[in-house]
């Protein structure tokens, strides 16, 4: 898997409320609305900067803290190609599965690409996919992947007898 773009590097444990702020929220939004509020609890200029196809780098636990739909939509929405970091949240992972939006997790990435970096980093790709998401991906200097994990099965119910 290649992805390419421009990324934009973000530190560790960003989360829902930097990404999307409050101060934003509204019970519609008009097409674009969301897009120009993108990262503004961290960089108020940031949706004028970024471009379609850009790629986000994030730092450990990113998307972290409350279920905000509107962090994932607004990338969407702005046109993010993909966002990448080494772990995300865990409902702001289901969030960008909902809206179609790419992530991927790979391990020490946020070590590896710079702020405006253009090159493709290349990815040699392991897949487990659940709805449309890429679980696990390994750079060229990140370790070696770990094993998928199985989920666990739900252990049989069985009626109470009378008695």
């Amino acid at each position: 898997m290649h992805i390419k773009g421009r990324a934009w590097t973000f530190g560790r444990n960003i989360n829902t409320d930097l990404i999307y702020p409050k101060l934003w929220f509204r019970p519609t939004y008009e097409p674009g609305e969301m897009a120009s509020h993108l990262m503004a609890g961290i960089d108020e200029e940031f949706p004028k900067k970024v471009k379609r196809g850009d790629v986000i780098v994030g730092g450990r636990n990113f998307g972290c803290g409350s279920s905000r739909e509107e962090a994932a939509a607004a990338m969407k929405e702005a046109g993010i190609g993909a966002v990448v970091a080494p772990s995300f949240g865990r409902i702001y992972t289901r969030n960008c599965i909902n809206v179609g939006l790419p992530i991927v997790v790979s391990p020490g990435i946020d070590e590896h690409v710079t702020q405006g970096a253009q090159r493709r980093p290349r990815m040699s790709l392991i897949q487990r996919r659940t709805a449309g998401c890429v679980q696990r991906a390994c750079t060229a200097n990140s370790p070696a992947p770990r094993p998928a994990i199985r989920p666990k099965t739900a252990p049989a119910i069985r009626p109470a007898l009378p008695g």
